[in-house]
Order: structure tokens, then sequence, then C-alpha cells
């Protein structure tokens, strides 16, 4: 019996430990963070803005990464740091992206050359997204953004964005 047990244990303890494991920059899904929501940072070489997303008790549940130079705007990458970008991340986090062919839009109002495109990747509770705007026309050139996100504390996070809604409806309605 003692053996099941610490090996339950050993287990469970894995589990925790893999996802506790999962950062960024530093950033660990799960932990508990105060601090600014947004870092100047770099991601295989490239400069960009870090976005921290916390729950309300400042657990981190979601980290993007958007290429860009000056903080406001997207920049564009080439292939080489793209790919660059793409197997640095599947390297560390022993994944590996698929394409969303279904995803897939163009003819976006501001540029009708644009395409988006999703690599999708996920591992024990953990989802990996890379955003991709490309332009065949173009010089092969990219903007990206990249968001982690652990999937059980992103529902809690839609929980608690219900909650809120439904607050703010029971404050309308008792205004009348």
């Amino acid at each position: 019996m003692k053996k099941v047990l610490l090996t339950f244990g050993l287990f469970i303890g894995m589990m925790i430990t893999g996802q506790a494991q999962v950062e960024l920059k530093g950033f660990k899904l799960g932990s508990y963070y105060k601090g600014p929501q947004e870092i100047l940072t770099t991601l295989g070489g490239i400069k960009g803005l870090l976005i921290v997303y916390q729950l309300e008790d400042n657990r981190i549940y979601r980290l993007q990464f958007i290429a860009s130079e000056d903080t406001i705007n997207m920049s564009k990458i080439n292939d080489n740091d793209f790919f660059i970008i793409i197997n640095g991340l599947q390297t560390k986090y022993g994944i590996e992206f698929l394409k969303d062919t279904d995803v897939e839009s163009s003819n976006f109002w501001w540029d009708p050359y644009a395409k988006i495109y999703f690599l999708f990747a996920d591992k024990d509770g953990v989802m990996y997204i890379i955003e991709v705007q490309h332009w065949e026309h173009k010089y092969s050139k990219r903007k990206i953004r990249v968001w982690i996100y652990n999937i059980n504390l992103d529902k809690i996070f839609e929980e608690e964005e219900q909650a809120k809604k439904e607050e703010e409806q029971r404050k309308i309605e008792n205004d009348f």
C-alpha cells in the first residue's frame, strides 16, 4: 500500500511540477506574480513585448509575446528569425506546432494582401499558439504573436470574467 501511495504521490508531484515548469523569460504559469504586466524583452533575439496575464489571486495563467520594436506596432520579422522562434519554442517545451488551415483568413480592410494563420501545440494542459500574419508579395516578412497558457487556469479566468459580468448586470438591474 505504501508503494502505491508513494508512486501516486510522485506521479501527482511530477504533474504539478511539469505545469509549474512551463515558463517564458522567468515567468511561470501558475505562479503568483505582482509587478508590471508588460515587459520589454527578447525572444530568440527578436525584440518584443511580453504581457503577463493574471487571475484575481495574481496567479499567472497566460503569457503573450508580441514581436515589436516600439511596443506599439508589431514588427515584421524575416524567415530566419521566424524559424528560430518556432524551433526554439518546440525544443524548449518538447512540442511540435501544427498549422491550423481552417482558420487562415485574408482580405483585411487595412491590407488586402495580408493573411493570418495559426500554429498550435498542446502538452500537459498547456496550449501554445503562434499567430502569424504574412504577405505573399512582401519578401517573406511576417508579424507574430505567441501565446502560452494553462488551460485549467484559463477556464478559471473565464469563470471570473463571467462572474464580473453577472455582478455588473445585477448592479444595472438594481439601479431601476
